[in-house]
């Protein structure tokens, strides 16, 4: 989780102070029509770290598939502790994702344990049933 520190007017790009290091998040690696604002506080997917002239510059995404799987683990205690595993993730960020998930343990269901009671950790548009 970081924090907006700085837009850049002209790029769109956002600077995130995250612990005592910055990164930049290009525009392009920021959900569409997503509009952040100084001092808003985002979570996003690390998704390199690079040595420059400056140091270690982060390379960071809000649009990575790794992000819902990350967000997932911190979220449904079943993937957490590998009851159910994430095999892929496809995703439109900003629009939808899908997940493709499978259980390890044969009274666990795994669709069920990442949409939670009542849809309470996601709400699906249309659950498909396993063919």
């Amino acid at each position: 989780t970081g924090e907006v520190t700085r837009i850049d007017p002209r790029t769109g790009a956002a600077t995130l102070r995250i612990g005592k290091a910055e990164a930049g998040l290009p525009k392009s690696e920021q959900v569409g029509g997503e509009e952040l604002k100084e001092g808003d506080h985002v979570k996003v997917y690390v998704v390199d770290v690079r040595e420059t002239e400056k140091g270690p510059r982060a390379m960071i995404s809000r649009t990575h598939p790794d992000l819902v799987k990350r967000l997932f683990e911190t979220e449904v205690p079943e993937i957490y502790d590998g009851t159910v595993e994430i095999k892929a993730v496809s995703r439109e960020a900003g629009s939808r994702t899908k997940l493709a998930v499978v259980s390890h343990n044969a009274d666990v269901d795994a669709v069920g344990a990442c949409i939670g009671a009542r849809g309470a950790r996601v709400s699906p548009r249309r659950r498909s049933s396993p063919s």
